[in-house]
């Protein structure tokens, strides 16, 4: 096993590996050892793609039907740039550039480049929910930041959230109490894990008063 088993924007669709191929990453007998150095693949794929990759042949289908889409808080870029490449319209946008000449540090723990895979309107979440009018892809919202609620306020149609549900390392309470109030979950769908994370690909869809 190693990092070029992840999938990349360079894999071809049609040896896209499906979600039981992805059974090694979330092995724990894996993460010590010299022959077996899961920890280290998981650490270079946080740092290359960011926490939601990588993501399984069905879960790119699911994502896909859902299309046009409105993806905020986008990163590298890296799902943006697949699901195009799978025939998605996506709209790839981000608050913050990678790096902070001003402070001289990281704005990300991983030092990603925001956009290095796919073109990223910097504009903030709440406000490019409100000028896109589509459905809304959020991939692990900041943990204990409020720009996931302040966007999904805006939301009107659907939203497919990957991420931890609430208690877990994403968002925060306001944003998951507004899901389970004023959404609707119409699907539920695993994703590769790797240990000890608990993300899935939620559909949302807001409820009609």
């Amino acid at each position: 096993m190693d990092f070029k088993d992840i999938p990349s924007v360079e894999t071809p669709l049609d040896a896209w590996p499906k979600l039981s191929e992805f059974d090694w990453i979330k092995d724990s007998s894996m993460i010590y050892g010299v022959e077996h150095n899961r920890w280290k693949v998981e650490e270079e794929s946080k740092k290359v793609y960011g926490f939601v990759w990588p993501l399984a042949l069905e879960n790119l289908q699911l994502i896909l039907k859902y299309s046009p889409l409105l993806e905020v808080g986008s990163g590298t870029g890296i799902v943006a740039k697949v699901l195009t490449k799978f025939g998605a319209d996506v709209v790839a946008t981000d608050v913050y550039p990678s790096f902070s000449w001003k402070t001289m540090k990281w704005n990300n723990k991983y030092p990603f480049d925001v956009g290095s895979y796919f073109r990223v309107k910097q504009i903030e979440a709440h406000k490019a929910v409100q000028k896109y009018h589509r459905n809304v892809l959020m991939c692990w919202p900041c943990y204990n930041k409020d720009w996931a609620f302040k966007a999904a306020q805006h939301i009107t149609g659907h939203l497919i959230y990957i991420g931890e549900n609430n208690g877990g390392c994403c968002a925060d309470e306001d944003f998951f109490n507004l899901l389970y109030t004023e959404f609707e979950l119409i699907e539920e769908q695993d994703k590769p894990q790797w240990y000890g994370l608990h993300d899935y690909i939620s559909v949302y869809k807001r409820k009609v008063t």
